[in-house]
């Protein structure tokens, strides 16, 4: 019988960034994860966020949520919030925020596009070296961004996406 052993891994969180500039701080911004935990009540299956902090184990479904927040006295325009999937956390398809409009990169953020992803790959067919042009795996996804249109003074922005632990 073959015996499985749980590891527990960090889950480095990597960062966000934003292609706006700005001189004072316009944005306050909070970066939290949270693990995914799924009970029964009632007959019912109820998810909970439980906050981590940063061990989670293969198979854990977690929660990376983005919060930004106007503080300057102005709207603030096309804000473009990134945040970087690490090699421990695979991308679960559609569960990013859809309240905005949402970008993937395979390419470690060169590029950018709304899902369905796509990518030509060299195969060989009739002796013969082709490129074809592939979906994208969710899995292999390495960052994702969103686009804020505009963000009113005071006004808050919650984007949520959701990972499964490899």
């Amino acid at each position: 019988m073959k015996h499985s052993r749980t590891h527990l891994i960090l889950l480095l969180m990597g960062g966000f960034s934003f292609a706006q500039q700005s001189q004072a701080p316009k944005l306050e911004l909070k970066n939290q994860v949270f693990t995914v935990v799924k009970s029964q009540k009632d007959g019912q299956t109820v998810e909970t966020l439980k906050a981590s902090s940063g061990l989670q184990t293969p198979g854990q479904v977690g929660l990376l949520r983005l919060t930004l927040k106007n503080v300057s006295k102005e709207a603030l325009k096309n804000i473009r919030p990134t945040q970087p999937l690490n090699s421990a956390q695979e991308y679960l398809a559609g569960s990013a925020s859809s309240t905005r409009a949402v970008e993937f990169s395979f390419d470690g953020g060169k590029t950018y596009a709304p899902e369905p992803l796509f990518k030509n790959v060299s195969v060989q067919e009739n002796g013969k070296t082709v490129l074809k042009k592939v979906q994208v795996k969710p899995s292999e996804y390495t960052d994702v961004r969103w686009t804020i249109p505009e963000l009113q003074p005071g006004q808050t922005e919650v984007l949520d996406l959701r990972y499964t632990v490899r």
